[in-house]
């Protein structure tokens, strides 16, 4: 499975959660923005930018957030985002923010 064969919501979850995790410690790095332009290429880059604005509108902060990403059921798809997300994260060392929201994720969503 690859990121372009995500279902609309699936994306949307994605985008959400890079937008989360490069805000997770108050500063996007180059390495992050290099990262999220792999990501935004892979899915399209205006499809990106749609689901960026749609993330900025429906989660308003990260309670929002969490309460959407519960209603992502396919585990292939939970797996592969989740991945995605711990990639980025990782590409500049993972702050003490972006390892709790990633702690929350992989037990809400039982990523082994």
């Amino acid at each position: 499975m690859h990121l372009n064969d995500l279902l609309p919501e699936e994306s949307l979850a994605l985008v959400a959660l890079s937008r989360a995790v490069v805000r997770a410690d108050g500063a996007v790095t180059e390495l992050e923005g290099e990262a999220i332009a792999v990501m935004a290429a892979e899915i399209g880059e205006a499809t990106y930018r749609r689901l960026f604005v749609k993330a900025v509108e429906a989660f308003p902060d990260e309670g929002a957030l969490k309460t959407f990403l519960v209603s992502i059921e396919r585990a292939e798809a939970r797996a592969l985002v989740y991945e995605s997300i711990l990639t980025l994260a990782g590409v500049d060392s993972i702050s003490v923010e972006e390892e709790s929201l990633m702690g929350w994720l992989q037990e809400t969503w039982e990523i082994e």
